[in-house]
């Protein structure tokens, strides 16, 4: 193979790559190198600088509004400030460490449905917070308005307060975050957590539970799957004649697996779940997670009809490291707000060592079949490596 056709793939996997960043910016939101945004928030820094001292913000007008929330920390809000001013955020966040408070970051929102026209930080969009119901405890529960509150929470205090919805940017300009200074969480804030409240979206702490165990649930049935596809397939390195109906078996369980994460990724979204369709799709790690079950979905399907030759043509070959290489691009960068692992304040590796095999598995795939790597070992390799994709 030329050197120009090898410039070429690797062209193509750094284009593919790139094609996958915007799913990164769900979490670690870096806005682009601008002197304006960068003097903009020495501004800020330099007008919300006295609220370093918990108390000048409650003398300013700053009150608590939430309890110690997983990876964010104490909210509070001015509550006479109803517009935007970068000199006067919303919100305050603050860390405590026994009796003393740390200033974290601050808040700008804006209250309603509509999404705000204005974008004060370029490239940084706007979050949205549905409608919730607070409790004396600090807990918290969606509620579209405070009639539908339920008067108590299940852990048994009393309604306080109900908050409509709204949109909200928040700037992590006092502590740092290995997710981006526009993040929506920080991950450095776990060792400040109590486990007072449960992470974001959850009624209690059994109900995050119960998330955990459906969440081990669905990753070890799939694990299995997977396994079973990654045996088939090595299998078929060794060529073994006597058994023709291996060939087809793994495409198979494939589409299983694609079927399985497009129903059952998301207890909460469409279609097992309360979301529709539409709503569930609005959250990026839900749009993730039904996109990928597309992808093997279409994978298995593609590499059946391959091997039934309804699809003939050689480009069609290039499908399934295609998309190994999509998929693990996608995967590297895929983090879940709150998971088993960023809620403990620790690297998302599973994501990242799975993203990089798929990434692998379809380079090596490429390679075999464009004779770029020959031989037994590339053989083993590209049958026995490809089915972990899924």
């Amino acid at each position: 193979m030329n050197l120009r056709i090898r410039c070429g793939l690797f062209l193509l996997a750094s284009v593919v790559m790139g094609w996958g960043a915007p799913a990164h910016a769900h979490f670690a939101a870096q806005p682009p190198k601008d002197v304006y945004l960068a003097k903009r928030i020495a501004e800020v820094r330099e007008a919300t600088a006295r609220y370093q001292d918990l108390e000048a913000a409650r003398a300013a007008g700053y009150v608590q509004v939430t309890g110690n929330l997983p990876l964010l920390g104490y909210r509070f809000v001015h509550p006479g400030i109803t517009s935007f001013a970068y000199d006067r955020p919303v919100g305050l966040i603050y860390a405590r460490q026994g009796e003393r408070w740390h200033l974290a970051g601050v808040e700008y929102s804006l209250a309603g449905e509509a999404h705000p026209d204005a974008q004060p930080f370029p490239g940084i969009g706007w979050t949205r917070e549905p409608a919730t119901c607070r409790y004396t405890d600090w807990h918290e529960l969606e509620g579209v308005s405070r009639e539908k509150c339920p008067p108590r929470h299940p852990e048994g205090a009393p309604l306080a307060s109900w908050q409509p919805p709204r949109w909200f940017i928040r700037v992590w300009l006092w502590y740092p975050n290995p997710s981006g200074m526009f993040a929506r969480l920080n991950p450095l804030l776990a060792p400040f957590d109590d486990h007072s409240l449960p992470p974001s979206g959850f009624w209690t702490w059994e109900a995050w539970d119960r998330d955990v165990i459906y969440s081990t649930r669905n990753h070890n049935v799939a694990g299995w799957i997977v396994l079973a596809i990654g045996s088939i397939m090595f299998l078929q390195g060794f060529e073994i004649r006597r058994a023709p109906w291996l060939r087809p078996s793994w495409t198979v369980l494939a589409m299983v697996i694609g079927v399985l994460i497009l129903i059952f990724s998301d207890p909460e979204a469409w279609p097992v779940g309360s979301l529709t369709l539409v709503q569930s799709l609005e959250s990026k790690e839900v749009f993730e997670h039904k996109l990928s079950g597309v992808v093997v979905l279409a994978l298995g399907l593609v590499e059946y009809l391959r091997l039934r030759r309804t699809l003939a043509n050689r480009a069609w070959g290039l499908f399934l490291p295609a998309l190994s290489i999509v998929a693990g691009a996608i995967l590297v960068q895929h983090q879940h707000a709150v998971s088993n692992f960023s809620y403990l304040g620790r690297a998302n590796l599973p994501h990242v060592t799975e993203g990089i095999t798929a990434i692998l598995i379809g380079a090596s795939k490429v390679l075999c079949d464009w004779r770029i790597w020959q031989g037994r070992l590339a053989a083993l390799n590209a049958a026995g490596l490809h089915g972990a994709t899924l």
